[in-house]
C-alpha cells in the first residue's frame, strides 16, 4: 500500500507531518511519484546528436512518447540514448565524437 513517502510532493506537503506514515495514511492530494519519469531535459533546451562524424544541434520544441515503432522526423525516444548518441552539451558531444574516432 502507498504511503506519504510515495507522494510526489511529500517534501512540501502540509499534511505530511500530520500523518503517521507507519499507519500508511494518505492525504487527499496524494500523487504517486512512481508514476512519473524525470526527463534529462525540457522543451526549449538544445540537445546535441552525434551522427556519423558530425554533431547536430537541435532545440527541443516538443517531447513525445512513441507507442509505435514507426517514427517521423528527429527522434530520440529512449532515455538510454542520453550520453551515448544524445548529449545535453556540445562539449560532451565533442568528447564522445573524439572517443569514437580514437576507437574506430
Amino acid at each position: 500500500m502507498a504511503s506519504c513517502k510515495d507522494c510526489l510532493h511529500n517534501k512540501v506537503c502540509i499534511n505530511f507531518s500530520s500523518f503517521n506514515d507507519d499507519l500508511k495514511m494518505i492525504c487527499p492530494e496524494f500523487i504517486d511519484r512512481n508514476r512519473f519519469v524525470e526527463l534529462p531535459c525540457k522543451v526549449g533546451n538544445t540537445v546535441y546528436f552525434v551522427d556519423n562524424q558530425e554533431i547536430i544541434s537541435y532545440q527541443l520544441d516538443d517531447i513525445v512518447m512513441f507507442l509505435e515503432s514507426e517514427k517521423d522526423g528527429i527522434c530520440f525516444a529512449l532515455l538510454e540514448d542520453f550520453n551515448k548518441t544524445v548529449f545535453l552539451t556540445r562539449e560532451l558531444a565533442e568528447k564522445a565524437l573524439k572517443e569514437r574516432e580514437n576507437n574506430g
